[in-house]
């Protein structure tokens, strides 16, 4: 499903609250960022349960994607990063970027995304730029 952040804000917070602030130990201040609401989110239920999140910010780069970790290797993943292309596609981007983490790069890579630059600590954790050629439109900054 996606939605504007006031519409599905405690499902989203929740997510990202499990996975980023409790097991990842992301500080607050860096995770609650003040951008959400200037984003489009992706959210999965299943059962009725908020599972994972992700959004997209108008110029085609992917942040917080949040997968409960009892969910990961179920697709829900994949769900997530389907929905946001699918906006940066209706949006007109050629293709979409992130800041994967490293012990992540590989989902990343199996969907399509390539490195696109040196690793970098981001948030006390490892990450490597990558991005993704939909086409389709303009092309988004690198």
């Amino acid at each position: 499903m996606v939605c504007a952040f006031k519409e599905q804000e405690d499902s989203i917070r929740a997510v990202r609250s499990e996975v980023f602030l409790i097991e990842q130990k992301v500080p607050r201040k860096l995770e609650i960022d003040g951008a959400d609401s200037d984003c489009v989110h992706a959210v999965v239920w299943l059962d009725e349960v908020p599972v994972g999140t992700g959004r997209i910010t108008t110029d085609g780069k992917v942040e917080r994607v949040a997968v409960l970790k009892s969910f990961r290797g179920r697709g829900v993943g994949r769900m997530i990063m389907a929905d946001l292309e699918a906006v940066a596609l209706r949006g007109g981007l050629a293709e979409t970027r992130c800041h994967a983490q490293v012990s992540a790069q590989v989902f990343y890579e199996r969907i399509g995304y390539e490195v696109a630059g040196a690793s970098f600590i981001e948030a006390g954790i490892l990450h490597v730029p990558m991005k993704k050629i939909l086409g389709g439109g303009a092309s988004t900054r690198s």
